[in-house]
């Protein structure tokens, strides 16, 4: 993993281009990848001028009130991308937004679920992303698990 050239990431550009396609605006040309789930939202955005790094933007709505927070920034040069995660506003607060961003040459599909409850099925998009979000008052993080080109499942994280 190569290191930033942080003098040319611009987070506070990032993080405002994901908040408008989060809620609704058309994505412009950084946006890499975004996904809706129920009021949580999940979006991948360029945050340097060579296409490098994206950051990855997760927030919810509450009773009106937006529920943000902004993971690490992603390597989009490396072959192979399996980011989990949670985040919370507020420490120890809910709600909690659990999140992946999953890219890997031949990964098409992957699912997630929580202990006891069936798996939920993600899908790749045109561009070879498979994003998910939950936004939940459970601090547990649900598995996930992508499938190889042979078939096989494989846990994240």
């Amino acid at each position: 993993m190569m290191e930033p050239a942080w003098d040319e990431i611009d987070l506070v550009g990032a993080r405002e281009c994901a908040r408008t396609a989060a809620d609704g605006a058309p994505p412009d040309g950084r946006v890499i990848a975004l996904r809706h789930h129920g009021r949580a939202s999940v979006v991948l955005v360029r945050a340097d001028p060579h296409g490098d790094w994206a950051l990855v933007y997760v927030c919810t709505d509450r009773a009106g009130v937006r529920v943000e927070d902004s993971s690490a920034l992603l390597d989009l040069t490396a072959e192979h991308t399996f980011q989990v995660g949670s985040a919370a506003a507020r420490y120890g607060q809910p709600p909690r937004l659990h999140f992946a961003a999953i890219r890997s040459p031949g990964v098409t599909t992957a699912r997630t679920r929580w202990p006891g409850k069936p798996w939920r099925i993600l899908t790749a998009d045109p561009d070879r992303w498979i994003l998910d979000v939950l936004a939940t008052d459970d601090f547990e993080a649900p598995a996930y698990e992508f499938e190889a080109p042979d078939g096989t499942w494989h846990r994240i994280g």
